[in-house]
């Protein structure tokens, strides 16, 4: 199948950007959505010429269309993280969710590495240097963990599985 127009601004650069800036994981996220949107609509209005009834192509296309969502989801979480981090009041917050931001975006990244890599929006370097950035960033994060489970309000029901509570035995090897 031909490959659609693309109606996004332009592709992403890999080279010189670092994979810990929150920007370049958002313009990575906002390209593939882009594509992701075109390849469906492009697809699903050629069978829709070809006699398929709306139903039909919708049908067929249901797992892009599931992709789309989910990616659309993420794309969100990821806008609102950093709007957090850029209209935090506190220096310590700001560094907090620009951090936390900066470990979602790579953790996108990396699930999508493989996309990412075909379409040439990264690098093969930079790809294998995803794990670990996302140990570093994660290290970095650590001491700010009191600070995100108490500003988003997680309670320990929330942060322990049933398995790990003291007593639960038959959990544990």
């Amino acid at each position: 199948m031909p490959t659609p127009p693309a109606t996004d601004t332009g592709t992403p650069e890999p080279q010189g950007r670092s994979l810990t800036d929150p920007s370049f994981h958002r313009e990575l996220t906002r390209f593939r959505q882009s594509r992701l949107t075109d390849t469906t609509a492009y697809a699903m209005r050629r069978e829709i010429r070809g006699g398929s009834s709306l139903f039909d192509a919708w049908n067929h296309h249901i797992n892009a269309a599931l992709t789309l969502a989910e990616s659309r989801g993420r794309e969100l979480a990821l806008e609102e993280l950093h709007t957090a981090a850029t209209q935090a009041t506190t220096p310590r917050t700001r560094e907090a969710l620009g951090l936390l931001a900066a470990l979602y975006g790579l953790g996108l990244t990396e699930r999508d590495a493989a996309w990412h890599l075909a379409h040439g929006t990264l690098t093969p370097h930079q790809v294998t240097r995803i794990p670990t950035l996302l140990e570093a960033l994660s290290t970095r994060v650590l001491p700010y963990a009191d600070l995100l489970v108490d500003g988003f309000g997680l309670t320990d029901e929330l942060l322990r599985a049933p398995a790990l509570r003291p007593g639960l035995t038959d959990f544990h090897a």
